[in-house]
């Protein structure tokens, strides 16, 4: 028995009801009352007389209760003793629990009840009783009302468990990494899985006082409230304890009226009242003892007024409290509630095991076929919503024959209940119940009507209603809120009504839209507002009522034929109306997530396939849905739709998505209909986890072919799900020929490999292209060993398997391992002694061999060992090479201790190769004596060795060290291979050691071999060093001279001759524009072209060379301009005018410095010419940057006070073109840079050969890629920090930088003055690690270098009070991107600066402030807001106005934003005194209240000068126009002005000493009211609307005399009608104003339909206006004539413009058109350039064009001067005139090329012009990096002769040469860049038919700039395949063909024997390569691809390009 207490006729009369219908053997009753003398015999007779039980029960009751609390107390003893006889047990039957309700009331007599009986409790003890009784009443009438709809099928309580979780939806999701890029992910599933996290008990005991319960309408927040009520009821220990519960309608009610006023009212008598006499003693009991009390607020709105309800959950009332409340999600971010600390627990709904055990509960049975209907994923998706769930289970009790053919749609469920319901209270049959229906169709609409009505209003209280309406009450339910029954009066205050849920609600609103199609469209208006979004949930319901599977049942209210007529009607307006919201929007804009998935629900309530096919059309078949979290019922709304689509179209982005398993087994139902499926890892491993398991039928192959190939899969999953890798398994091995990418993702600390994986991994392996490893959570440390783990699990379990069965397993399995697939050698290396230690440890444990199995992966992995000598695994190595028997290259790091290095003597004869490679690289540019001690002392040791043993370890020693590359790996290093071996041989001669000839003679061997190429300076030390090796090497070597120039001494020419009978090959630079030396020459040939070319370049001058000097330059700028003009204003407009602004710069820098004496003046001219901006970006060769760093450095090239900005953005640059391009430079404003800049300019510094202390004002950091590694990140800020070390940089810029917080300490710590700017991300994040650290002094940096400026973070509150708190300067901090709590702000506001100040946070700033009488802070805060103070959008009550009047006092200068602010009449007129007026020096308010407060000036006369005041702090300025009023959140009426509201603005325009200036557009003002505003016209500068302007007009005209003039001057000079039709009485009034006027600055008459009589009237008037518009009238010939005898007194213009469509008329209106138009211009200036001049031409633009091509000649008619690019060949023609150009591309003679030391870099071409007016030619290069273009040289070859021409500009495309002359035209390369990469292009050519199954393909790789039409025109016969054919090939690189077909294709050879194409960058033959035969194809040989089960063989023609 419970322990709850309440008197005893109390308690009975409210349990009389049920009493009276299920009270049993109520004669019995009556005779136990007689035997106790309650009742007399009488009674006893009386109640026999009756015959029916219930008349028994109801004559008992009423002679009990007229017998007072007694008799009652008695009967309900009775009653208790006697339950099993006389209330019914209810499981079975219609009605309440009766043993519940008196197992609820304590007896005197109750053990368990301490206090003794009921009357001797106190009167709290006795109130908590009662309480307990209120809460078991509330839950039994609800649990009454619900069941209403169940009669039939009644059930008693039992609570299904609700999931309850602390983490918001939409926050709560897991992140992870891919194994593409790692990032984070979120993960989180929408039905919620039961983590126990939570409990209802949790909640009771909890210590949060202020709790927060969240969900979504229906989720169950009620029924949690519920519980917890019954959960207190039924605990037997909450006797001290309170709990009040306000449900949603006590709370829509209270939340916005002003009563209850005190707690006492609210508890008291809108809840329970207590004993008469004791409420004082109960109350003081409640705020006393307040932690014992509980509050429950179920349903807080968004707004919410009762100022008791605020107290409450403010904790001002009953502080210690526990206050619960419930709300829906959109009401959480409300103001109030957001500000409100609160625990948030969110109601997730019911889970998997919830759903079935609620339909088994509310089913009455556990047999399947009652719940098979879960089996319905559409039905299942809907109920983890528990109002769903009811829903449907009570569709399902109404007709449970129906079972099998329950509704889908929500809608559809709504239909049913509302048709049962009907019928119940009707009391029909259901072939009557239309009919029913039909004759009440008025009642109906009444309900819908209010219903509808209600929710416009937000409101779930219906009004207006009669509770004895069948209909009414079949649906609403009826309560008495704050109705209080005392024990001996019975009062009831009002009577309300409301849905038993407000989607019920919202159905009968749609109910009512569809009844009255009328109102949809104003709905949808509604729909489209942020204040009435909320009736979105109407429409849905909408769009299910208009289905016609619903036509039927709804027939009886609409007719079907007018369903169909609204949804013809409205549905495409809904479809648009919510994909887009916003009216302004564009109709192609992209579509919101949450709008996407709201029209699909739409949608899949319509059951419509043509709305859905629309729909798809107007989303472009596209749902991007990627970071939504989609819950079951969503899913099967978008699965449906998709499912509408006729073909495979739709593109589905799910990227990050949060989705149950059900949600993506509904999706797999419509792979059929998706195109493109994008999803992240995790999420298609949840897919593959669906699709693949054992109850799911899904299409894997589609399934595959759109997630690309690629199958993910948990590795850890297979211990409770073994069929989802048993399915796996017979999925791989059906893939046939096809290839898969198998991603396995691991979660788990120590994963294990599982059996079933393992098999399935092991059986496919054929099938599986690669295995990858996925993190499916934060990505850690540990990761790559889980992996590496993994992968040794699974090469052992796969040798086990080949040792077992034969089956060669191995070869493919380490092939498909991410580890063996990697590029890093060192990971590699580690995996393998990894492995073997792993196989090792098996052996041991095991006694099994498997070592032989694995013998293939160690052949193949590593191909270089890399191993530190300290490494621990030193010895697993060895033991490995003994195993392998297998000979590589080897790559250690030398150390300083000999033991160390005597360990690499041991691995001397199992290696090839001893590399030292980056271990050098990282030690050379600092400690390289250290590099080479060490390396001699390997030698010593070997030499020690070799005394010792007697073995050979010195030639061993010489071996791995004698190839080509050493100590390096590759053979693209040759001059840091030269400098190490030079200075290797240098030292070991100083080397102190004997014998150390032996030493020497060993490394003599290795200088045989290694370098390729000597690189270095002949006229240094190293060039010395270099003759004496080859001398003592006595073998010819080839040599590149990096410092040849024609300038050298005859010393530098012996040595060099020294040379010469040790070279082989001599390449010497460029220097002094050497065309024909830099080539690789015989030795004699060396000697005789040095000689001749030292002699020539001596003699010649620079204009013979083709390099116009700098005179010759300027006498033909000179001739190009007139005299008046000079060279400087020339160049000034060719830069300007010119697009390659940073290649004409160039160009003249170039000719500037190729004079001795620079012309500064000229150089001046170029940097005026663009501003003083330089942008250099793209290809910046050596040449260009010396030329511009020349340039730069000339002294007083930059005036003063003017900034020098550069943008280096280079693709490409050179270290040495970065150091000569600033070199010379002083001082740059702004430099803007990229990171290939940074690195180069880095190099240089630490290199220690770049010292210029450049000054910089702001370098700025711009990357263009979105995420940088950490290595980069940190490369880059490492060269940062060294530039700035040396630059003096004032600002660096780092806002376009994705930069991690931590780099940038590197920063923070520099000591030079430095201002940060950082990008809001960054800088958040910096701050918050700054916080983080608690140090001042990095604080100190850190504030210092971002300039104290925060303003564009969006700090936490308490990392702002720290850096306020340490700051000792003010911080600049925005507003509107913090939560500011304005209290802890006021000892800080010295400390800040806002921007951004909201209204708010002034007035409670302000408050404080007064409150607390604080006039200091005043100013501070003041200077804090820049002396404004903001009140704006406020409504000001009495305390606000007396604390701003008390912040002005305390203050001057202050500038006050009243803009859309209301303020109280009472104290407008203190705001208004004087003294405070004067304090206000800029006043902003909007037109209304400018408004109120003259009106308020105008009462108050008696203060003089208030008006002169107001347009004082107003600027003399009185805004009226709605711009003045432009609040977003209201919709602004025109303002309408009276002739009172004139009269005010006149009076204060009189007062004010000053013209004033009065802006009334967009008003409406009375015609009495333009009559007193002509008393100002001479006082004020006026603006208004032209109907207002021309009723002035009007007005004026009649007393032109006197107010013209006035009105004119009042407009400033200017009358613009314009967009106004003008009649005849319009143009006389505007003829008789100008008539007083003498001139006018401008008269603007467009579009205002003027004819020819409007103007005769203007005419004589017209010309006294400067400037005069008359566009769009329909003016006549003869009113041109006319407008032309007059225009010869017109001032300045007149712009005319005659629409007409009299074709006679047209062409003489232009004619008077050209005539009478007279508008300012100026004159243009025609620039010609002379024919020799080619570096301005070049620049024009490039036009191209399409030759003519016949038998591969190509042929063009240019046709004029300029440029023309060939589209065919890409060849560019620059022309000073009209010509036709012939050319053609000729086979290469190998004998042109012959001693030259070039090759070819491109085609060969014949080009012809007979005009002879070709000066440029512009040839394709192919290269891939500036340093290899500009050594591009263009071969000219012309009568036998050839000419290496020097190009004039190399650009990533082109080079550019000047010619005088045709023949033939080639690009050729030197041959030592014959290996760099270059662009390519790869053709196909089909020759289908070879055989009868079997087909020919013809490749062809062949350099990018090869015309390709002229293979296509070789290959006529084959049919050319287009594909995308772009590429980079890498020269002697080997390329293997891949095929995707399928089926019943097969491409050979595949693997064994590998058919190679190897990519070669001469333009001759193009052939491959065959492992198997060992030679070139010829031509024999044929590309096959053919059926499967043929055989066939893939080769490639022998095919010649030229």
């Amino acid at each position: 028995m419970a322990s709850t207490q309440q008197f005893a006729l109390e308690y009975l009369q409210n349990g009389r009801r049920s009493l009276e219908t299920h009270l049993q053997n109520p004669s019995m009753v009556t005779e136990l009352l007689r035997d106790l003398n309650i009742v007399p015999e009488k009674v006893v007779r009386k109640v026999r007389s009756y015959k029916k039980r219930s008349s028994q029960t109801k004559v008992l009751l009423n002679e009990v209760t007229k017998r007072g609390e007694v008799a009652s107390y008695e009967l309900l003893k009775i009653l208790y003793e006697n339950r099993h006889k006389t209330l019914p047990r209810t499981q079975s039957k219609l009605g309440p629990d009766l043993h519940q309700w008196i197992s609820c009331f304590s007896f005197a007599e109750d053990p368990d009840l301490q206090s003794g009986p009921v009357s001797d409790l106190g009167p709290c003890e006795r109130y908590r009783k009662q309480l307990k009784m209120k809460a078991t009443e509330v839950v039994q009438a609800k649990l009454d009302r619900s069941m209403n709809f169940l009669r039939d099928k009644w059930k008693a309580f039992t609570y299904i468990p609700l999931v309850l979780d602390t983490e918001k939806s939409d926050l709560s999701k897991i992140k992870c990494k891919g194994y593409k890029k790692a990032r984070e992910k979120k993960l989180k599933t929408y039905i919620p899985r039961d983590k126990g996290k939570l409990s209802l008990d949790h909640l009771l005991k909890t210590n949060e006082k202020n709790i927060l319960l969240v969900g979504k309408p229906g989720i169950g927040k009620t029924t949690v409230v519920e519980q917890l009520l019954r959960l207190w009821t039924e605990n037997e220990h909450s006797e001290e304890g309170y709990m009040f519960y306000f449900d949603e309608p006590a709370m829509r009610s209270i939340s916005h009226s002003s009563e209850p006023s005190t707690l006492r009212s609210l508890l008291f008598d809108r809840y329970v009242r207590p004993e008469r006499g004791t409420e004082d003693e109960v109350l003081q009991d409640l705020e006393k003892n307040s932690e014992n009390v509980t509050v429950v607020f179920d349903g807080v709105i968004e707004e919410m007024s009762n100022t008791v309800l605020k107290d409450i959950m403010n904790k001002e009332i009953l502080g210690d409290a526990k206050v619960l409340t419930t709300c829906r999600p959109e009401a959480e971010d409300c103001e109030f509630l957001t500000d409100w600390p609160s625990y948030r627990v969110e109601v997730k709904g019911f889970n998997d095991k919830s759903i079935h055990a609620y339909f088994k509960w509310r089913l009455g049975t556990t047999e399947p076929k009652e719940c098979s209907i879960l089996n319905n994923l559409a039905v299942f998706s809907l109920c983890h919503v528990p109002m769903y769930a009811f829903i449907v289970t009570a569709c399902i009790s109404f007709n449970p024959s129906e079972a099998d053919l329950h509704p889908c749609t929500i809608t559809e469920m709504y239909v049913r209940i509302f048709r049962h319901c009907m019928k119940i209270h009707g009391d029909q049959n259901v072939e009557h119940l239309d009919k029913y229906i039909q004759d009440h169709k008025g009642n109906i609409r009444f309900l819908a009507l209010r219903s509808y009505q209600a929710m416009l209003n937000k409101s779930v209280n219906l009004s207006g209603l009669d509770c004895k309406d069948n209909i009414q009450q079949a649906f609403l339910t009826f309560s008495t809120h704050g109705a209080t029954k005392d024990l001996s009066t019975s009062t009831t205050e009002f009577l309300s009504s409301s849905f038993l849920h407000n989607t019920m609600q919202e159905f009968w609103a749609a109910l009512f839209l569809l009844m009255t199609p009328g109102n949809i469209s104003d709905v949808l208006r509604k729909c489209r507002t942020e204040d009435g979004k909320y009736l979105k949930y109407v429409v849905c319901f909408l769009c299910g009522l208009m289905s016609s599977r619903l036509a039927e049942l709804m027939n009886c209210v609409v007719h079907a034929e007018e369903i169909r007529n609204i949804s013809y009607s409205y549905m495409e307006k809904i479809i648009d109306t919510f994909i887009h919201p916003s009216r302004d929007e564009d109709y192609d804009a992209l579509v919101s997530s949450e709008n996407l998935l709201f029209t699909c629900q739409c949608l899949f309530e319509h059951q419509s396939p043509e709305a859905c096919a629309s729909f798809l059309q107007k989303v472009n078949f596209e749902f991007k849905l990627s970071g939504e979290e989609l819950d079951p019922q969503q899913c099967c709304a978008v699965s449906y739709v998709i499912n509408q689509s006729e073909c495979q179209v739709v593109c589905l982005y799910l990227d990050d998505c949060a989705i149950s398993d059900r949600g993506l087994k509904l999706f797999l139902s419509s792979l059929g209909n998706i195109a493109h499926l994008s999803l992240d890892p995790i999420r298609q491993c949840q897919m593959w986890k669906v699709a693949l398991h054992p109850d799911t039928q899904a299409d894997f192959d589609r399934l595959l072919r759109l997630c690309d190939g690629e199958l993910h899969l948990s590795a850890v999953e297979g211990q409770n799900d073994q069929g989802v890798f048993q399915r796996t398994g017979e999925f791989l091995k059906q893939r046939g020929a096809e290839s898969v990418e198998l991603c396995l993702h691991l979660d788990r600390d120590t994963p294990h490999i599982d059996e079933s994986l393992t098999k399935a991994i092991l059986d496919s392996l054929p099938n599986i292209n690669i295995i990858r490893f996925v993190d499916s959570g934060d990505r850690s440390n540990s990761f790559e060993a889980w992996a590496r783990s993994f992968q040794l699990d699974l090469l052992l379990h796969g040798a086990l398997k080949q040792k077992e069965t034969g089956h060669k397993c191995m070869d493919l399995l380490h092939r498909i391992l991410p580890v063996t697939n990697s590029d890093s050698t060192e990971n590699k290396t580690t995996f393998a002694l990894l492995l073997y230690q792993h196989v090792k440890s098996y052996e041991n444990s095991q006694g099994v061999t498997v070592l032989p199995e694995l013998l293939p992966v160690f052949h193949s992995v590593p191909p270089v060992w890399q191993i530190s000598l300290a490494d621990s695994r030193i010895s697993a190595l060895l033991d490995v090479l003994k195993v392998t028997g297998v000979k590589r290259p080897m790559e250690v790091g030398l150390s300083d201790d000999d033991t160390e290095l005597g360990k690499l003597l041991v691995f001397l004869p199992f290696i090839s190769q001893l590399r030292f490679n980056d271990y050098i690289l990282i030690q050379y540019s600092d400690t390289q004596s250290k590099t080479i001690k060490r390396l001699l002392n390997l030698f010593r040791l070997a030499k020690q060795h070799e005394d010792q043993t007697g073995e050979q370890t010195l030639k061993l020693l010489s071996d791995v060290c004698s190839y080509p590359n050493f100590p390096f790996d590759c053979g693209n290093m040759e001059q840091e291979q030269t400098k190490f071996l030079l200075n290797l041989y240098s030292s070991a001669v100083e080397f102190q050691f004997e014998p150390n000839e032996q030493i020497i003679s060993t490394i003599q061997t290795i200088l045989l071999s290694a370098p390729a190429v000597w690189v270095t300076n002949m006229c240094g030390e190293e060039g010395s060093v270099l003759l004496t090796v080859l001398k003592l090497t006595q073998q010819k070597r080839p040599v590149y001279l990096k410092d040849w120039s024609v300038n050298w001494t005859d010393e530098n020419i012996k040595r060099f001759i020294q040379y010469l009978p040790h070279i082989s090959q001599l390449w010497v630079s460029p220097q002094d524009e050497i065309e024909g030396l830099a080539n690789h020459l015989s030795s004699s040939a060396v000697q005789r072209s040095c000689i001749r070319h030292l002699c020539v370049y001596s003699a010649l001058d620079d204009n013979e060379t083709g390099q116009p000097s700098l005179q010759a330059l300027l006498t033909a700028l000179h001739s190009a301009y007139s005299s008046e003009l000079s060279a400087q204003q020339f160049l000034r407009d060719l830069c300007a005018k010119l697009c390659c602004k940073e290649q004409v710069i160039f160009s003249l820098c170039e000719i500037l410095c190729s004079s001795g004496d620079l012309n500064t003046q000229l150089a001046v001219s170029i940097l005026q010419a663009v501003n003083f901006n330089i942008t250099l970006n793209g290809w910046l060769t050596t040449e260009s940057c010396r030329a511009l760093g020349s340039l730069l450095g000339t002294e007083n090239l930059v005036p003063d006070g003017q900034p020098l900005n550069m943008t280096l953005t280079p693709e490409s640059v050179s270290i040495e073109g970065a150091q000569l391009l600033f070199k010379q430079v002083k001082e740059i404003h702004t430099l803007r840079t990229n990171n290939v800049s940074i690195l180069k300019l880095a190099r240089l510094i630490k290199s220690k050969s770049f010292f210029n202390r450049l000054v910089i004002e702001e370098l700025a950091l711009v990357f263009y890629c979105s995420s940088l590694t950490k290595r980069v990140q940190g490369r880059l800020v490492s060269s940062l920090v060294s530039l700035l070390r040396v630059w003096r940089v004032k600002i660096l810029n780092l806002t376009d930088w994705p930069l991690e917080g931590n780099f940038l300490t590197a920063l923070l710590c520099l000591e030079a003055p430095l201002t940060i700017r950082l990008n809001q991300e960054t800088l958040q994040k910096l701050a918050l690690m700054v916080f983080q650290a608690q140090d001042k002094e990095l604080t100190q940096c850190f504030l210092e270098k971002v300039n104290n400026d925060l303003s564009d973070s969006t700090l936490e509150w308490k990392v702002l009070l720290y850096l306020l708190a340490t700051t000792t300067n003010p911080i600049s901090v925005d507003l509107k991107k913090i939560r500011a709590e304005p209290g802890d702000l006021l000892p800080l506001f010295s400390n800040a600066r806002f921007q951004r100040v909201n209204g708010p946070f002034t007035r409670t700033v302000l408050r404080a402030v007064y409150q607390q009488r604080a006039g200091h802070l005043v100013n501070p805060f003041l200077t804090s807001t820049c002396q404004w103070i903001n009140l704006s959008n406020l409504s000001l009550d009495v305390e606000d106005c007396d604390a701003l009047r008390f912040a002005l006092h305390y203050s001057d200068g202050v500038k006050l934003n009243l803009m859309w602010t209301s303020i109280p009449v009472e104290k407008m007129e203190n705001l208004l005194q004087t003294f405070t007026l004067h304090r206000i020096t800029e006043l902003r308010v909007d037109r209304r209240l400018l408004l109120d407060l003259l009106h308020m000036v105008d009462k108050i006369r008696t203060m003089t000068g208030v008006a002169a005041a107001i347009l004082a702090v107003l600027q003399h300025k009185l805004d009226l126009s709605c711009s003045s009023s432009m609040d977003l959140t209201l919709e602004e009426d025109q303002l309408h002005l009276c002739s009172t509201d004139c009269n005010i603005l006149c009076s204060a325009i009189e007062d004010s000493h000053t013209d004033t200036e009065l802006n009334i557009t967009d008003c409406v003002v009375e015609d009495a009211g333009l009559e007193e505003l002509c008393r100002v016209l001479p006082r004020v500068c006026l603006s208004l609307g032209k109907s207002t302007l021309l009723r002035l007009l009007h007005l004026v005209a009649g007393r032109r005399d006197r107010l013209a003039i006035p009105l004119l001057n009042a407009l400033g000079r200017k009358v613009d009608l314009s967009q106004t039709p003008l009649d005849l009485r319009d143009c006389s009034s505007l003829a008789l104003v100008l008539d007083s006027s003498k001139d006018l600055s401008e008269l603007d008459l467009n579009h205002c339909g003027l004819r020819d009589e409007h103007l005769d009237l203007l005419f004589p008037h017209l010309h006294k206006a400067e400037v005069l518009s008359l566009h769009d009238n329909p003016i006549t010939k003869e009113g041109f004539a006319k407008l032309n005898m007059y225009r010869m007194g017109l001032l300045q213009t007149v712009n005319l413009l005659s629409h007409r469509s009299d074709n006679e008329e047209s062409s003489d209106s232009q004619e008077c058109l050209a005539r009478v138009k007279m508008e300012p211009f100026e004159a243009l200036t025609t620039v010609g350039y002379p024919r020799d001049v080619g570096y301005v031409t070049y620049f024009h633009s490039t036009e191209e064009f399409a030759p003519s091509v016949s038998n591969m000649s190509y042929r063009y008619t240019c046709p004029s001067a300029g440029h023309f690019r060939c589209r065919a060949t890409g060849l560019v023609f620059g022309m000073l005139g009209e010509g036709s150009v012939e050319y053609y591309p000729e086979h290469w003679d190998e004998r042109i090329l012959t001693n030259s030391g070039y090759e070819p870099a491109g085609p060969l071409y014949c080009i012809t012009s007979p005009e002879t007016l070709m000066y440029r030619l512009d040839l394709p290069h192919c290269e891939t990096d500036v340093y290899a273009a500009e050594n591009l040289r263009v071969l000219h070859v012309s009568r036998e002769q050839r000419e290496f021409l020097y190009p004039q500009m190399v650009t990533h495309h082109h080079v550019s040469v000047t010619i005088h002359g045709l023949s033939r035209f080639a690009l050729v390369r030197k041959n030592k860049f014959s290996n760099h990469p270059v662009k390519g292009q790869v053709l196909f050519f089909l020759e289908p038919k070879v055989t009868a199954n079997q087909n020919r393909l013809w490749v062809f790789l062949i350099p990018r700039n090869v015309p390709f039409l002229q293979v296509v025109e070789s290959n006529k016969k084959y049919a050319y395949v287009k594909t995308s054919s772009n590429c980079m090939f890498r020269p002697k690189a080997k390329y293997t063909l891949m095929s995707d077909l399928q089926h019943d294709f097969q491409l050979q050879p595949k693997s064994e024997p590998a058919c190679l194409i190897r990519a070669v960058s001469e333009f001759g033959d193009l052939r491959t390569q065959s492992d198997d035969c060992g030679k070139d194809q010829t031509e024999d040989a044929s590309p096959l691809v053919s059926p499967a089960h043929s055989q066939s063989f893939l080769c490639v023609r022998k095919q010649s390009l030229q």
